[in-house]
């Protein structure tokens, strides 16, 4: 959508007692992302994930046609802009998400710059 209001993944930090329930202790959010891949933590407790949304102008271009695929899958199956989104645990502050993988394009001709930046491949989830 055009209002970045897809859905939202959230990091949340957690105290865990072996004989009783897990406690929210802090909790982020970042908006506009749809769904949240893997998850790793750096040695000095930096927390990233895999998030992904919907680009509104890479669905329309999608649906109009330029792949093979293009009008024969479902709405789920359109590209998606992937990204890191990361978390510094010591102090809940979050960092900003950094893209990953290609820019969608139909419109991707030979004398394009980085043939591996853009494209039709490489966005599907």
């Amino acid at each position: 959508s055009t209002k970045n209001d897809e859905g939202k993944i959230h990091v949340s930090k957690l105290e865990i007692h072996p004989t009783l329930p897990a406690v929210l202790k802090d909790d982020r959010v970042f908006n506009g992302f749809v769904i949240a891949g893997g998850i790793d933590i750096t040695e000095d407790g930096v927390v990233g994930t895999l998030c992904a949304k919907y680009v509104d102008a890479w669905f329309r271009e999608y649906q109009k046609g330029g792949t093979k695929y293009s009008g024969k899958t479902p709405a789920a199956y359109t590209p998606l802009l992937l990204a890191v989104c990361e978390v510094d645990t010591k102090t809940m502050t979050t960092r900003t998400p950094w893209r990953i993988g290609k820019l969608f394009s139909t419109k991707v001709t030979t004398n394009m710059a980085n043939e591996f930046s853009y494209g039709t491949y490489g966005n599907y989830p």
